[in-house]
């Protein structure tokens, strides 16, 4: 598979100066001490960690969960994949500056888990979902 014909697209509206904002959640940073599964929360994070590459209005950035913006407006964020997940679980939960998210190049062929993927992301106006493969989906 194609690196980067794995990729995610988002649209954050940043509305204050040096304002730091979650830009992408994992099982483990999103339940903060529920005792669920450990191993599956571990395993979900070092999925997403390893595999993921961000940028930033055309600037790669090191792995983070929080980004510091230094002006407000408009950002475009572009999430590529080197590989397959199968757990995309919280992956955008408490994402809530986040406006617009195009999953329509996300390939979702092996994901399992979408769970609260994109729970508390309170600003979301437009999700395109097309080409969402949920074929092998056993918790949604």
């Amino acid at each position: 598979m194609n690196y980067y014909n794995n990729y995610i697209i988002g649209e954050f509206e940043i509305k204050e100066n040096n304002k730091k904002i979650r830009i992408i959640n994992s099982y483990e940073q999103s339940l903060r001490g529920t005792i669920w599964n450990i191993e599956e929360y571990y395993k979900n994070e070092e999925e997403i960690k390893e595999n993921i590459e961000i940028i930033i209005n055309d600037k790669n950035i090191p792995f983070t969960y929080f980004y510091k913006f230094k002006e407000k407006g408009n950002y475009i964020i572009i999430y590529k994949f080197k590989k397959q997940l199968t757990n995309s679980s919280f992956m955008f939960s408490e994402c809530s500056s986040l406006k617009n998210l195009d999953l329509s190049n996300f390939n979702t062929q092996n994901v399992t888990k979408v769970w609260a993927m994109f729970s508390e992301c309170s600003s979301l106006k437009n999700l395109n979902l097309s080409n969402f493969n949920t074929q092998n989906v056993t918790s949604m």
